[in-house]
């Protein structure tokens, strides 16, 4: 049999992260996971509420759920916390998480952390985050330098000056020439719905011959 961080690991559930905003207030949920437990954790910022499960916990939880495999119950889990699916309930000493909507939802009601437990979940979360912005800006870093390089080799392909990316002249030598418009004989070239009137000349008469 898997074990639990196997399981968690496989539905990827190990470590996800939301802001809730709700009636109860803002919250930051997080998921976490150990070799012998999975953990759903809510904090204010201030306070901290966890729901904990081991192996027989996730069995049990499952078949209220009425799913018949971990991959399902994971998958709506990731799902809905993804989407923001994500409500919570509660004050004082206990909360209750909610994800999903309609029927196909999953409860999971929430202790108050010890004193020693909201320390330690308060310090997991605020270096995994910090953890997570420093690898978004060294992704972000990494790109600027890619898109310079791409600058760089290609400058016939910059139009507008400095810093502009554009594929003007790409697409103009793509377009080819321009097709030649042929003009209906007898129509107008700046109407070419109407046809042209020829201006009246009056009543054309033959020189007269000189009878002498």
């Amino acid at each position: 049999m898997s074990s639990v961080s196997e399981l968690v690991g496989d539905g990827r559930c190990a470590q996800l992260q939301q802001v809730v905003d709700c009636a109860a207030g803002r919250f930051v949920c997080f998921t976490r996971c150990t070799a012998a437990a999975w953990s759903i954790s809510v904090t204010d910022g201030v306070d901290v509420w966890i729901w904990q499960a081991g192996q027989a916990e996730l069995d049990a939880h499952r078949d209220v759920a009425e799913l018949s495999s971990f991959e399902a119950y994971f998958s709506r889990f990731r799902t809905a916390f993804l989407a923001g699916e994500v409500s919570i309930s509660g004050t004082g000493h206990r909360l209750q998480c909610t994800l999903g909507k309609g029927s196909s939802t999953l409860t999971y009601d929430l202790y108050e952390a010890t004193a020693s437990e909201r320390k330690e979940e308060l310090k997991h979360i605020l270096f995994r985050l910090a953890d997570k912005v420093t690898e978004l800006d060294q992704k972000l870093a990494d790109s600027t330098v890619r898109l310079d390089a791409l600058r760089q080799n290609h400058p016939e392909r910059q139009v507008g000056g400095k810093g502009g990316a554009g594929f003007d002249l790409d697409m103009q030598r793509n377009r080819g020439p321009a097709a030649k418009v042929r003009r209906k004989e007898g129509y107008s070239i700046l109407n070419p719905e109407s046809k042209r009137v020829k201006a009246p000349r009056g009543v054309h008469f033959d020189d007269e011959e000189d009878s002498s």
